[in-house]
């Protein structure tokens, strides 16, 4: 895809994604930047290019797209098998501006609704200082896919932001309910812990740690109010009353927004009719193909004098060996297929019954038979 695209094969080692879940973005230098305007850019690029899926690729969703307008590649941002940064996007691309920056763990402290952890992340916080001794009072227990349960998080303690990602959301979790699940947390040295009286204090990483449930500092920072929400009623758009765009640059941007929307309207509808007549041609191609099978079967049966295997016959006359008569004329028979010694001169035929009173087949004379409904 990337190289139908243009760019240089291959990522290097400060590639990245963003964490949708908990993303902060410099809204002015976003407009400055016309960053939705090359994401645009892109996505316009790959169809033509013959890749209208690149917010698809690779199960990344939108961020493709997302992270070819920033700059996310190795360099800053993202170059073209030339060397030169892509100039498709509607805004020009400088290396020497990422469009990102790490804001680190503090910012980011993920994972606190995950009901387990991998044998990596349990490592991890080994490596921490978390050893066999303190997982044990943790009560973590790994169960038959070598996950560990539960969850256990260290940056909570000095984190800025906390990010309940995973399926136990403590705004879902009912009191009680699957409680030896919850994420550990380890409690923010500026939070109150006389919740937690009595609770173990563990010596990791050069400092003394209490560890809660996630769940219940998510308890201790939200109130009812903020759940439900302010009643002021929503935040409006800074602009003039009427509604208006400020500026003439904001409405050239809307009118390129437009213009990229009935765009990609017209992709999009084109797309499908390019599906429709794809299935059409697939159910064509079946057809034809089940119809060549039937003329290969058909062919495979066919015999001399125009009979098919596995016609029914009958006797014509009566049908001799050496003199003697096996067959009466008008005994009924099932056609085997061609004769093994004379495949173009004779049939093999199944009889009921035989005047010698013999088992097996007979060869005959296309003349010697006519099909049974004939006669």
């Amino acid at each position: 895809s990337l190289g139908k695209l243009g760019l240089a094969s291959g990522y290097g080692a400060k590639e990245c994604v963003a964490r949708w879940g908990m993303l902060l973005i410099d809204v002015q230098r976003w407009r400055q930047e016309r960053v939705t305007e090359r994401i645009e850019g892109w996505l316009v690029r790959a169809q033509s290019a013959g890749e209208p899926s690149l917010w698809r690729a690779a199960g990344a969703g939108p961020q493709a797209p997302w992270l070819l307008a920033i700059g996310a590649l190795a360099d800053g941002a993202p170059r073209s098998s030339s060397g030169d940064a892509p100039k498709a996007e509607g805004a020009a691309a400088s290396a020497s501006t990422a469009g990102f920056a790490p804001l680190g763990e503090a910012w980011g402290c993920s994972g606190l609704a995950s009901e387990a952890m991998s044998v990596q992340e349990a490592m991890a916080l080994k490596r921490q200082g978390l050893d066999e001794q303190v997982m044990a009072q943790l009560r973590i227990k790994q169960d038959v896919d070598g996950n560990m349960h539960p969850f256990v998080s260290t940056c909570t303690a000095k984190a800025k932001l906390l990010h309940f990602s995973g399926p136990a959301k403590p705004w879902m979790v009912e009191d009680g309910q699957a409680a030896r699940r919850h994420a550990l947390c380890s409690a923010p040295l500026n939070l109150r812990l006389d919740a937690w009286e009595g609770t173990p204090t563990f010596h990791i990483d050069g400092g003394n740690v209490i560890f809660v449930a996630c769940q219940d500092l998510w308890r201790q920072y939200i109130s009812e109010t903020s759940l439900i929400g302010e009643e002021d009623g929503e935040d409006e758009p800074s602009g003039s009353s009427d509604g208006r765009l400020d500026s003439k640059g904001d409405q050239q941007w809307a009118d390129h927004h437009q213009k990229f929307l009935s765009n990609l309207k017209k992709q999009v509808e084109g797309e499908q009719t390019r599906d429709v007549e794809a299935e059409k041609e697939l159910k064509l191609k079946k057809l034809l193909e089940r119809q060549r099978h039937r003329e290969r079967e058909l062919e495979r049966r066919r015999v001399i004098g125009g009979f098919l295997v596995g016609q029914k016959v009958k006797s014509n006359t009566d049908i001799s060996v050496r003199g003697e008569v096996i067959v009466k004329k008008g005994a009924l028979g099932t056609i085997q297929g061609p004769s093994a010694k004379h495949p173009q001169e004779r049939i093999n035929v199944f009889f009921k019954g035989r005047m010698d009173g013999k088992f097996r087949s007979v060869n005959v004379l296309p003349r010697e038979i006519v099909l049974e409904e004939s006669g």
